[in-house]
């Protein structure tokens, strides 16, 4: 394993990684948006299956959080499609094993009920500003780029909305671990995993 750098400071991991907001899957997201320089990035909440710890971390840590093996993806998709997308992460509230579990996500941050009904959801730019999306009547005509999976991008977890891998701006040969490795050595080496309360759930 190759060493990347250091956390030094990490929150506990949560408790139902399906249904609650994830600092290091928010992480995760992160390096996804910023390394490939997308608007928005989207992280299937199933597939963070661990968590960073203070002290040094390598390729081998990275790799056991996000263990499964995908091709990272740019897709392109409007407003509707977004909305869309996040109101279905939503109804894991509802469905056995709380599948597809809440959407991780980065440049956003939205509020669902204990019911999964979406509240509110927010842009946020790359300044900190953010800008309320209308959930009731979204712009059709404003586009996002995003950066996920190939496994959200072919619509899986019933995901139709992200079904775009057929039209997809960009398809990488290397997968979410690789970019989190660069992320974390574009920062320094030195981390602090934020535990900004992303997905709020009132």
């Amino acid at each position: 394993p190759e060493h990347v750098g250091h956390i030094k400071s990490a929150p506990p991991a949560p408790v139902n990684r399906l249904l609650e907001n994830n600092p290091h899957g928010n992480f995760v997201a992160d390096a996804m948006r910023t390394e490939l320089g997308a608007d928005i990035g989207l992280l299937n909440s199933g597939n963070v299956r661990g968590a960073f710890e203070n002290g040094k971390i390598d390729t081998r840590m990275v790799t056991e959080i996000t263990p499964f093996k995908n091709k990272m993806v740019l897709i392109d998709i409007n407003e509707k499609e977004l909305v869309d997308a996040i109101k279905h992460s939503g109804t894991s509230f509802n469905s056995q094993g709380s599948k597809p579990g809440l959407l991780i996500v980065s440049g956003l941050k939205y509020t669902v009920d204990k019911k999964g009904n979406l509240i509110d959801l927010k842009r946020i730019m790359p300044n900190g500003r953010e800008i309320e999306i209308n959930i009731s009547i979204p712009d059709e005509n404003k586009r996002y780029t995003v950066a996920t999976d190939d496994f959200l991008a072919a619509g899986g977890d019933g995901y139709c909305s992200l079904n775009k891998i057929n039209t997809a701006k960009q398809i990488f040969d290397f997968d979410k671990d690789k970019l989190v490795c660069d992320y974390i050595k574009h920062l320094g080496g030195e981390v602090d995993i934020s535990s900004e309360e992303r997905v709020k759930i009132l």
